[in-house]
């Protein structure tokens, strides 16, 4: 239930991939340009159209323009 989240700033957008299912998703960030905005906006984005709710999200590493992050999902019992 790993989740890779990749944020490409250049091109303002968001790719989150799961490891357990083949399902990727791909959106805009829209305006945002913060760090924490960014992650509000993949929560909302993640729980309104996919209703899919994640982790805390952890940094993994950065290569030039694009952040990557862990995270999981959370399952409802």
């Amino acid at each position: 239930m790993n989740t890779i989240i990749a944020i490409d700033w250049a091109r303002n957008w968001v790719v989150v991939s799961f490891t357990d299912v083949e399902n990727i998703y791909t959106f805009s960030l829209g305006e945002v340009t913060t760090l924490s905005g960014a992650k509000a906006h993949i929560r909302h984005v993640l729980f309104k159209y996919y209703g899919i709710t994640v982790s805390r999200m952890k940094y993994e590493k950065s290569t030039n323009d694009v952040d990557y992050y862990r995270s999981s999902r959370v399952e409802e019992i």
